[in-house]
């Protein structure tokens, strides 16, 4: 199956955005609908298809407002029963026919969240590129513990390769990934007499801050029941903050070995990923310095498919907190969005708890005349997903930082 380094923007493309199979394991029971959802704007009207999960009729709204907005035809919009947590299993069983057929027809490209097994099942036997990494690097790769070694260093999974090991000055926090109760207090006891008095806990494959937990004693470890697999145990640094007094974290995202856009800064909610602003207020120095740490990580990591990389800012100094590889992120939808409709323009999105109807929140956008029209070259605010009840993230457009801050202002008020 033939890999593809970058989006061909001459073929067409099949967006079928399926979670992963261990995010069966976390508590964000909404992304069996949002993770394809969200890349419902990026589908080029009478050009591209997506296939999303049914099953809910939130998901339904959206499709329907996205092809009402955008110009999309019926057609472009395919559907399983969402009967399984992996729309890659209802693809293989409901629609593997209809997809077969399609592709045969003109130059495409598959689209998936990221390269699986159950993804591969169905994906292998249709005859066209996939934008993305094959499954065993992903595998591999697309986890936190590439960044440490394993607390009991002989316990270490010898196929799996560690970046501070490939990559020179890269700066990291200090830390161990551990499997076990065992090593997660050998971890905490080498940290401990390291000097490192505040440490933080990691799900290895977690997102968006998933399964995040300070850690202040011994306590907090000692039943530590793994839920979501290996952990990485590491320092909890002191971050830099800005003006506001809010944390410092730019981020990066990639496409094969490019560069996707400019560094953004993320904003959060306690430990959880709320949501990016480009372009980042950081320094040009500090952007220099972290993107010559990306393109040597790129360099090494050899990628095919999307990816990013979080950094926080400590010392004035940009540190490797989290390598988001072998798949899309949650700043992806918006940077594509950003240059389908608005190239030009900044941007700032973030994740909202959508109340309201679809509808009723458009109108009153519309009322106060913030409402981004696609290809209107003109500032405004767009529901990049909205499901209603269930999750949502809005994406404002503007000339300049104090007109995206008053935007989203505006747009909250009519949530």
């Amino acid at each position: 199956m033939k890999m593809k380094a970058i989006f061909n923007p001459k073929k067409q493309r099949l967006w079928c955005h399926s979670p992963k199979p261990e995010y069966a394991l976390d508590t964000d029971w909404a992304d069996q609908w949002y993770i394809g959802a969200r890349t419902l704007p990026l589908v080029r009207p009478q050009k591209d298809i997506i296939i999303l999960p049914g099953g809910n009729n939130q998901t339904q709204q959206f499709a329907e407002f996205c092809t009402r907005i955008l110009g999309l035809t019926a057609n472009q919009v395919l559907w399983t029963t969402g009967k399984n947590y992996l729309m890659d299993d209802d693809i293989k069983e409901e629609l593997f026919d209809h997809i077969q057929y399609v592709m045969n027809q003109n130059d495409w490209e598959i689209i998936p969240y990221s390269v699986t097994e159950p993804f591969l099942r169905w994906a292998t036997l249709v005859n066209t590129p996939i934008f993305g990494d094959n499954e065993q690097w992903v595998r591999i790769h697309s986890n936190k513990s590439i960044l440490h070694p394993n607390a009991i260093t002989s316990a270490r999974d010898p196929l799996l390769p560690l970046l501070m090991e490939n990559v020179d000055d890269i700066r990291l926090p200090r830390g161990y990934a551990c499997t076990t109760n065992d090593e997660l207090n050998i971890a905490y006891d080498l940290l401990r007499a390291n000097n490192v008095k505040n440490l933080i806990l990691k799900p290895a494959v977690g997102t968006t801050g998933e399964g995040i937990i300070p850690i202040d004693s011994r306590l907090q470890i000692v039943e530590y029941s793994f839920p979501m697999g290996t952990v990485v145990l590491e320092e909890r640094l002191q971050i830099d903050t800005d003006v506001h007094g809010k944390n410092i974290s730019p981020s990066i995202q990639y496409v094969g070995k490019k560069i996707l856009g400019n560094v953004t800064d993320q904003t959060f909610k306690g430990v959880a990923y709320e949501g990016n602003s480009m372009p980042s207020t950081t320094s040009p120095e500090f952007q220099r310095e972290l993107l010559g740490m990306v393109r040597k990580i790129l360099a090494w990591l050899k990628p095919y498919g999307p990816g990013g990389f979080d950094f926080l800012s400590v010392d004035g100094k940009p540190v490797l907190i989290d390598p988001n590889v072998g798949r899309f992120t949650g700043a992806h939808p918006a940077k594509i969005f950003q240059a389908l409709y608005a190239p030009k323009m900044l941007f700032a999105c973030w994740k909202i708890e959508p109340i309201k109807n679809l509808e009723v929140f458009w109108d009153e956008l519309n009322t106060k005349n913030i409402a981004f029209i696609p290809s209107s070259n003109r500032s405004g605010v767009f529901p990049l997903c909205y499901l209603q009840g269930m999750w949502g993230m809005l994406i404002a457009f503007g000339l300049n930082q104090k007109e995206l801050t008053q935007l989203r202002t505006q747009a909250e008020e009519c949530l």
